[in-house]
């Protein structure tokens, strides 16, 4: 196994880590809203990792971190089998842990293009999320009643927020090369 390899492994199983910690919980969504919550915590978490990886590896080992990166659905689809069905407020369907695979992969899409035009961490986050939001408008109030959609988007948007406090909290972490821990979660940060 090369050190890049070896260093992409380690930063992705503390972003996965870092997830578990932070699991949507306390937004009360319904299970859609919540599959496309995790999906989006998942992947603000992956491009906060992505851009550590990224501005710390030599330029010869860019080209592999890019290609590394491309296995992040994969890696959440296990990660939410095995460590987060478990954990859930409801029972999800077979195919969650795929949907939420698929869903992670999207804001990371969005950052790796962003980062490519040199675009600050933050304003990346910013962007992705605006971008997943609008690219699901329904997602956060599908199986509420019309008369509280506004407060399930409030929620939805609110749990994107956090997310994107987390992954730069997630970042700053990785930049000093700090474990992920359940104490720092519980601190909230």
């Amino acid at each position: 196994m090369k050190p890049i390899d070896e260093k992409v492994d380690v930063n992705f199983m503390q972003a996965l880590r870092c997830v578990t910690y932070r699991l949507p919980q306390r937004y009360n969504l319904k299970r859609t809203g919540y599959a496309f919550a995790l999906g989006l915590r998942y992947g603000l978490i992956g491009a906060a990792t992505s851009h550590h990886l990224l501005v710390n590896c030599d330029v010869t080992e860019e080209h592999e971190v890019l290609g590394l990166v491309h296995h992040w659905p994969a890696m959440v689809e296990e990660h939410v089998r095995w460590a987060v069905i478990p954990r859930l407020p409801f029972q999800p369907s077979p195919a969650f842990p795929s949907l939420v695979g698929r869903l992670a992969y999207r804001p990371l899409q969005a950052y790796l293009a962003l980062y490519r035009r040199l675009c600050p961490l933050d304003q990346a986050l910013q962007i992705a999320t605006d971008i997943y939001i609008q690219d699901h408008p329904s997602a956060a109030f599908e199986g509420w009643p019309w008369w509280s959609r506004r407060g399930a988007h409030k929620r939805f948007r609110e749990a994107g927020e956090d997310s994107i406090r987390y992954a730069k909290y997630f970042f700053e972490r990785r930049q000093s090369d700090l474990e992920e821990l359940p104490e720092i979660a519980v601190l909230d940060e």
